[in-house]
Order: C-alpha cells, then structure tokens, then sequence
C-alpha cells in the first residue's frame, strides 16, 4: 500500500511539471509571486530571529539582567553611577554580581601604526558577570587594576588584525597615549558591548554627594539562582530608597528597574520588527489569496478534465491530491528560490546598516530560519490550492461533460470574490501603515534643527603619545595649531572645536545657578572654541561671543542658548548672571566648580536629533578649561564645496598637523540621515509592501472577474441573445468587481482602526487613524480595482452567442 501511495505521488508530481510546462505565463507569475512573497517572509524571519530571538552568547543568559535608575517621576533608564553601583553590589541578596560599563573611542598605537577602536571601561569583575570566554590569557585582577596597572583585554579580531595573533606575554600597547600590558584575549563572538575592541578595567573612588548624580555607567548583573527579576527589582529598590533618605540629593535613587538584558540590547527595535514581521506576513496572506483566486480562475479552464478523470474512477480524495500536490509542487519552488532572495537580503550590509539593527552578527539564513522557509511554502501551497482542489473534486461529470459551456462550480465565483475582497483589505492596511510613516517622516523632517549640516565635516580626534601627556600646553598647542591651519586652508568657510558633535553625541550635567535654590537644575555642557556658532550657523541672539582675548587666566565666560536663558531667568536678561557646572567641572564639597558668567545668548538646537525639543545648553571655551579635558575633541569644518571635497581637506590637515594621531572622520549631513535611519528604513519597507500590495490586489480583481466571467458565459450569451446591449453587460461585470472592492475597502479600515497600535511606537505627530491617509489610501485601491475590472468587463461584451451556446 506504500509502494503504491508513493507511485501515485511520483506521478502526480510528473504531472505537475507536465501541467505547469503547458501553461508557462501562469506558472512564471505564480512562481514570482511566491519567490517574493516567501522570499520577503523568510528575510523578515531572519531579522527577528537573530536580532530578538537569538540567545546571547553567554552562559546562562536568562540569569543576565540590565539594571535602570529611577528619578522622582518614576522615569527609569539604563544608566547610574559608580557610588551607586557600588552599593547595590554590595548590600543586594539577589544578584551573583552587579558590574557596569561605559563604551568610548580610543586611540591605539599598536606596531607602530595609530588607529581608532572602539573601547570599553568596565568594572574588574564585568567579564566574569558577562561569562565572556578568553581565547588566552587571563581575566582583571582587582588589585592589579587599583594600582593602576590592571592591563587590557583585547577582541580575537583585534589581536589578530592589529596584534599579528602574537602570543608574548610582555605584549603591549599604547592606549590613549598610555602603555598597557595585554593580559587576555575575547574569544570572537564574546564581545560586549557589541562591536567592543579593548577593554579597561577602572578603579572605583567613592565620591558621594551629588556625583551620585553623574549617570555614565551602565549597569549589569547575573541573577543569584532561584531568584526572579521581580524579587531582585524590590531588593535593590530597597538599597536604592536607603540611599535616598541618608542622602537626599541622591535624584536618581527612588527605586531600581530590572529587566533581561537581552530587552534591553533590542530596545525600540522590538516595536519595528514587530510592525515589518506583521507587514510581511499580511503581504504573504495576499499572494496566497491571489493565487488562490488565479488558481480558481484556471480551475475553470480544466473543469471539464477534472470531470473525466471523476468518470473514469478517481475519487474525491485523489482529485484533490492531484491538485494539491500541483500546487505543493509550485510553492516548494517557490520557496526554494525564496531563500535565495532572503540570502541576497540577509546579505546586504548596505540594508541592514541602513536599518542600524542591534545584533547585526547574528542575522544569517539559520537552521531554524529555513525551517520556517520549508513550513511557509507548504503552508503557501494548501493556501493557493485548496480551494480550487475542493472545487475540483465536487464537480459532476454528467453536469460537465454533457452540459456544454455550463459549470458546476456554482455561486458565480464567490469562494474567489471572498479572497479578492479579504486581499483588498489587507492592501488597504498595507498602503495605510507606508502612507503614515510617510507622513510621520515628513512631519519629522520638517522639525528645524537650529543647525546647517551642509557641507560641514567633523573629525574625532583624542590626543594619543607622550608629548600630549607630558607637557600640559601640547594640547593646547595642537588645537590651535590645527584650527589656524583649517581656517587657512582654501575652501574653508569655518573652523571649530566641540567636545560633542549635534546629533552624535553629548552629555547633560547639574548646574546651580548663582540667587538661586533650583535643586535638579540641569543643562547641556559643550566645551567649544571661537566661531563654533557660525561655523555651525547659529544665530547670536544677544550679547557677543568668545573671543580670542578670553583666555585661561581671564574670567570664566559661557554662552547659553535661549532655552535656558528662558527657564533659568525669565523675563530678564541673563548677561552677566553667574552659573557653575557642578557635576561636569566639580570634584566634591572640597573642589566645587569654579562660577561662569554669562557673555551671550545663542539660538536653540535640536542636539540629539530630529525627534529631540530643544533643551537648556551652556557652552564653555575649551581655552578656559583644564589641559585633561582637552584630550578628546571633535574639530568641525564648513567649506565652500561639495562634502567630499570638505571631508578632504578636513582629513589632509588633521594628518598634515600630526601623522600620528588618528581621527574619526564624519559629515554632518550624513549624521543627521542616520538619526532617522530607523524611520526611513520602515518607511521604504512598508512603502515597497504597500506597492507590490496594490499591485497584488489589481491582478486578483482581474482574476476573479476573469473567472467569473468566464463561469457565466452561458448567462452572458443568453442576456446578449436576448437583446441586452454591451453597455448593460460591461456595467454587470464592473459592478460584480465594484462590490468586491467595496466590502473589501470597508473590511481593511476596520482592520487599520484595530491594528493602529502595532505602528503607533514608530509614528510621529499622526494619529494611526488618520481619516486623510486612509482616505487617500482607500482611493488609490479603488483606482486600482476599478482599472483592473475593464478588461474583464470589455470582454464580457465581446461573448458570441451563437459561439457560446453551440455546444447547448
């Protein structure tokens, strides 16, 4: 009975090749169909799959959690301070471990040669918490690290590149100009944070006071065993409200949230994967229900093969395998050339760092991944083929053979007009969702961001050798030196210093202000030069700006831009009022910050992006400062030609100045597109859905009609010999074609009211309801589906009577 199940597989799968060999157009269409529908799908699963579902690469990575502080609105966020730390480590009774880390760009001077590398400054025991695997060598040693002598460990992608995989254990490097020993080497695939080069460990010094609220670290612990997250959230709740009420200015100790580390890396990422993982599944749903429908169109076309087959002996159960298996067939193809395109996908680094995706590593065309990839295509072939199967296996031969042109499909086609009308809808949803990310980019693009990216390059550049170290005046030396040499150079329309680039990067830190009790007061801190404003092109407001007489031994001076003249003093003017940096340039009750007095009032910007409000800023001049905080620098350029030609000079003086120190080289414009690439990215994608969508709904609207008329010839003969005119007739089909559309466009808006929660996380300034995009959406279907029912319904007046009625 095997054998013989097998033999008969064997042949219907011949026949298959056979049947689809006869009709090539359709089975090419059906096989694209399926490629991208299939493809896309298993792309979107590849993303998930790595970016959400993937395991961390690390021992028991359910125990590893990330910790948030908690400010007095019950904000939480992933960043806290040393002191913090220190204590949640010590006093906790549910956690192994607590380590933190902070993530910078260093300078490493390694054989000679100078390069930028991303570092990590972690607490001793960070990769014991981690579980991170050496390939060599060995982990911090605390006490070595408190003598300052603790070494480094390095990436097996470092070691090996910049290193020569050298195994001496006298090895060394120069890190930020300073001569580390390496101890250890991480195994590949065991860095973190993702993409980490070299890690130091630092030594912890309590501060106390408010350094409780200078939040650079994050946190990150490994749960003891038997504990849960919300038992260790209460436990270091606890230790953080103790804190609080022996230290009230302690802002960010009102609690502590706790949450596994691996929701944490994907963040934001979770609601755009979400939302293009629903996309692509809806988009597949409509393919199937277009091939479904072109499927039972071509069902009519064989009807009367399927009869002769059931009058010869074939029951209802090897009809139906028969189709099924033609269409199994036609799918698993489908599928297979699916992978490829998701392979072609997966593959682009150009999509994937448009998209800016955590866990990028992770993403590649798995075991799992083509499991689904299989699972899909034979779901695809049940979808595209039972219908039209069942259909098949119901038809009566006498009915069939005997009646000519009549058909014992019944219902005038409307298992077909069902999945016409469900595709409509979801196409609606489609079209939608990529109509309101659109306006959601609009809307953020036209947020002025108080600066002018054109044409202005930057370059990151820390200060790396002996020299630097050595003589307190060599870095401010080479800064001068650099900044006069660019403002010299042709082309050049503006030179400048900063110690954080807009939309890159920058700290925020607590300031008193002089008359006033504003406990919590805060700013943006910007150590910058002369002409960064104008450079940048931001207006002066009031007052004037640094000037080259204002030096280290004159008067502190700072500007603040209207934000903060309007919160700190309104109504009056803040020229001449005095406030101090007290978390950025003060060291405790011993060393406060040194008072500023206010010079000038600039513009505000949208520092952190498009997304951002402006937020109070005070900018200090780099001259004033002390020669450590001179180390790390960006110097910005505006020139007069294209950016590469800024970029250009920018590069030829920073290596002219000195060949030794290496720089991160970047244009401003090109920052600004990637503080939207996550909203661009969605954008396209659902904007490419939207379209092959459209395009999907507009042939299944053909198909259906085609086969409806081609199901009612005999009744269109018989109205046409009866006298009714072609117009009447066009009219009918259009109509049958109309009221798909119509119930089709009702079903998909209230698919968008209900599902408009899936894209409001990513939309901005519009309602996931809005009545003017569904609107236009519905009316670019309509046109579409209206199009589309012309020919079916110009061939409904093109039936002959005596041609259609002959065989009656």
């Amino acid at each position: 009975r095997l054998a013989r199940w097998v033999d008969t597989l064997r042949q219907d799968i011949v026949f298959a090749f056979r049947q689809r060999r006869r009709t090539p157009g359709l089975t090419a269409t059906a096989l694209l169909t399926l490629t991208l529908g299939l493809g896309l799908s298993t792309a979107m699963f590849a993303l998930v799959h790595g970016v959400l579902l993937q395991p961390l690469p690390f021992p028991q990575q359910d125990q590893l959690v990330a910790l948030q502080s908690v400010d007095s609105l019950g904000g939480s966020f992933f960043l806290t301070s040393s002191d913090n730390w220190h204590d949640w480590r010590a006093q906790n009774q549910t956690l192994n471990d607590v380590a933190i880390y902070n993530g910078s760009r260093m300078s490493l001077v390694a054989n000679e040669q100078s390069r930028r590398v991303n570092g990590s400054t972690v607490s001793p025991t960070f990769p014991q918490v981690m579980g991170m695997r050496l390939l060599f060598g060995q982990s911090f040693d605390s006490a070595a690290v408190a003598t300052y002598n603790g070494g480094v460990l390095v990436s097996e992608a470092l070691w090996r590149d910049a290193l020569g995989s050298s195994r001496d254990p006298s090895l060394t490097i120069a890190l930020d100009g300073r001569r580390q020993p390496v101890i250890g080497v991480v195994a590949r695939g065991q860095e973190f944070p993702e993409g980490t080069d070299i890690w130091t460990a630092f030594t912890y010094r309590p501060m106390g006071g408010t350094a409780r609220n200078n939040v650079n670290w994050q946190a990150v612990a490994r749960l003891r065993e038997g504990a849960t997250i919300d038992r260790a959230q209460s436990d270091l709740s606890t230790i953080a409200q103790r804190i609080h009420e022996n230290e009230p200015a302690a802002l960010y100790s009102y609690g502590v949230g706790v949450v596994p580390l691996v929701e944490q890396l994907t963040g934001d990422t979770t609601d755009l994967l979400t939302l293009l993982a629903s996309a692509v599944g809806v988009l597949l749903l409509i393919a199937c229900a277009n091939l479904a429908s072109a499927n039972l169109a071509q069902s009519a076309v064989r009807q009367r093969e399927m009869a002769v087959r059931s009058a010869l002996g074939a029951g209802r159960a090897r009809l139906v395998r028969q189709v099924l298996v033609e269409h199994m067939t036609l799918a698993l193809a489908g599928g297979a050339l699916g992978v490829g395109l998701a392979w072609v996908l997966v593959r682009s680094t150009a999509l994937l760092s448009a998209a800016e995706l955590p866990r990028v590593a992770n993403i590649s065309i798995s075991v799992p991944v083509l499991a689904l990839a299989f699972a899909l295509s034979l779901l695809a072939g049940v979808l595209t083929g039972l219908l039209p199967a069942l259909q098949a296996s119901r038809l009566a031969p006498n009915g069939v053979i005997g009646g000519g042109s009549r058909t014992a499909f019944g219902g005038r086609g409307l298992p077909g007009r069902v999945l016409v009308g469900v595709e409509v809808a979801m196409a609606l949803m489609l079209v939608t969702g990529a109509g309101l990310l659109v306006q959601s980019f609009r809307g953020v693009l036209s947020r002025p961001l108080g600066f002018d990216t054109a044409q202005v390059a930057t370059a990151r550049i820390t200060l790396a050798g002996p020299r630097y170290f050595a003589d307190s005046l060599a870095a401010l030396s080479y800064w001068n030196t650099l900044t006069t040499t660019l403002r010299e150079s042709p082309g050049v329309q503006g030179a400048a210093l900063a110690n954080s680039v807009p939309l890159v990067g920058g700290g925020t830190g607590f300031i008193d202000v002089e008359g006033q009790l504003a406990t919590g007061a805060d700013a943006g801190y910007r150590i910058v030069s002369e002409d960064y404003f104008s450079t940048l092109g931001m207006t002066l407001l009031r007052g004037r700006d640094f000037a080259l007489s204002d030096q280290a031994a004159t008067e502190r001076v700072a500007v603040v831009n209207a934000q903060m003249a309007e919160r700190y003093w309104p109504g009056a003017s803040p020229l001449g009022k005095r406030v101090r940096a007290s978390s950025m340039e003060g060291f405790g009750p011993d060393q406060p910050a040194p008072w500023i007095t206010v010079i000038g009032v600039v513009t505000d910007t949208r520092h952190y992006g498009y997304d951002s409000d402006p937020q109070s800023e005070m900018f200090v001049l780099y001259r004033q400062l002390p020669a450590w905080r001179l180390a790390d620098l960006t110097a910005i350029v505006r020139g007069s030609g294209a950016d590469a030609s800024v970029l250009g000079t920018l590069r030829a003086v920073v290596g002219r100045v000195d060949p030794g120190i290496p720089a991160d080289f970047d244009l401003l414009s090109l920052a600004a597109e990637r503080n939207v690439s996550e909203r661009r990215f969605a954008m396209r994608v659902l904007e490419a859905f939207g379209v092959l969508s459209l395009l999907l709904a507009g042939i299944g609207v053909y198909g259906v009609l085609l086969f409806s008329v081609a199901q009612r010839t005999r009744e269109i003969a018989v109205r046409a010999a009866l006298g009714a005119d072609p117009r009447s007739l066009f009219h009918m089909v259009w109509r049958s074609g109309a009221v798909v559309i119509a119930a089709g466009l009702a079903l998909g808006a209230l698919g968008v009211i209900v599902a408009g929660r899936l894209i409001d996380a990513l939309l901005f300034n519009v309602s996931a309801r809005d009545p003017v995009v569904l609107t236009l959406a519905a009316l670019a279907i309509a046109v579409v589906g209206t199009v589309a029912t012309v020919l079916p319904a110009w061939r409904a007046t093109r039936v002959d009577p005596m041609v259609a009625l002959r065989g009656d």
